[in-house]
């Protein structure tokens, strides 16, 4: 997913029984997936119950990582049981050098940088122009 394009909201809503529904909601290009869901009668609550689940999860992620260390992707995941899950195959990079250097954000130092497969030079469309060669 490109996350630079990618929008999180809180959203907090009432139903007809007068309940107050609070959402975490990630859009990207016109789709919108709800991530969380609390419901409270008082929308305060709603969302404070949101608030403290998203805090509690990513302690769990915070823990296992320290100062220095590099995340790529989604860490972990919600079963239909609603517990947070981290992704025990996501790997958290360290790179020599000092812990707060950004430079190691560059996509020069991305691991997965070639990691697609591209198709082969054949399927390319070529760009040739009068006097290139």
């Amino acid at each position: 997913m490109g996350e630079a394009h990618v929008k999180l909201d809180f959203v907090t809503g009432r139903n007809a029984g007068g309940k107050y529904i609070c959402v975490l909601v990630c859009s990207l290009d016109g789709y919108t997936r709800i991530l969380r869901k609390e419901t409270h009668a008082c929308p305060l609550e709603a969302a404070r119950a949101l608030a403290d689940g998203l805090i509690h999860d990513s302690g769990d992620l915070f823990g296992k990582a320290d100062v220095g260390d590099q995340l790529h992707g989604q860490q972990g995941y919600r079963e239909a049981d609603g517990k947070f899950h981290l992704d025990a195959y996501k790997a958290v990079y360290r790179f020599s050098g000092p812990a707060d250097d950004t430079r190691t954000l560059r996509p020069e130092y991305r691991h997965d940088r070639d990691g697609v497969p591209r198709g082969p030079a054949a399927d390319r469309k070529r760009h040739c122009r009068d006097g290139d060669y």
